[in-house]
């Protein structure tokens, strides 16, 4: 399967019926060629970090599914991609985090 861009931004629909919004963080290929896509549907865990995920892509007819990853510490390239995004989202949210401040001022002009 093709690799593909990270930006890109995909609708799932949860068990219960619930469309979500999600954004491609990165992707990555395990060792039998499949792509494996790491995004966030921007729900908070319980330390209020953003919920990171990696699914391998499974072309299903016309349509790509989600197939989840259940022993992820047995893919060494995704568990060091995860961490890579995971830092660079951190990075991110510190950032806004500091300059919060000076963004509600601007706004307030």
């Amino acid at each position: 399967m093709e690799n593909y861009d990270d930006d890109y931004s995909f609708s799932v629909t949860t068990p219960n019926g619930i469309e979500m919004k999600c954004d491609t963080l990165g992707t990555v290929m395990d060792e039998d060629g499949h792509c494996i896509i790491l995004y966030t549907d921007y729900t908070l865990d319980k330390e209020n970090k953003f919920n990171i995920y990696a699914s391998k892509l499974v072309k299903d007819g016309d349509a790509i599914r989600l197939e989840s990853i259940r022993d992820i510490e047995n893919y060494p390239q995704i568990l060091e991609a995860l961490i890579k995004v995971r830092d660079e989202v951190e990075k991110k949210e510190e950032w806004l985090f500091n300059h919060s401040s000076f963004f509600n001022y601007l706004v307030s002009l």
